[in-house]
């Protein structure tokens, strides 16, 4: 929460950074729309989530969370 607070120049909690994923029903963060880079640009170029995107492997947006977590990958394209 600090970091993304630092990232995006504005005030986040630690209760408000749970996001369950752009495919899921359960928790977002009030926020997901305007400040998840990811999101924002899935919702740009008309899509649901950037799984079906052809670019997503070499993602600069996706890069992080790609390279921090082993299952993300898997889990955006699934």
């Amino acid at each position: 929460a600090e970091l993304w607070s630092k990232l995006n120049n504005i005030s986040i909690s630690p209760n408000e950074i749970n996001c369950e994923g752009c495919r899921n029903d359960g928790v977002k963060t009030y926020f997901c729309d305007k400040l998840c880079q990811i999101r924002s640009c899935a919702i740009e170029n008309k899509m649901n989530t950037c799984g079906s995107c052809a670019k997503l492997e070499k993602c600069d947006k996706v890069s992080m969370v790609i390279g921090n977590n082993k299952e993300a990958l898997k889990n955006l394209k699934g």
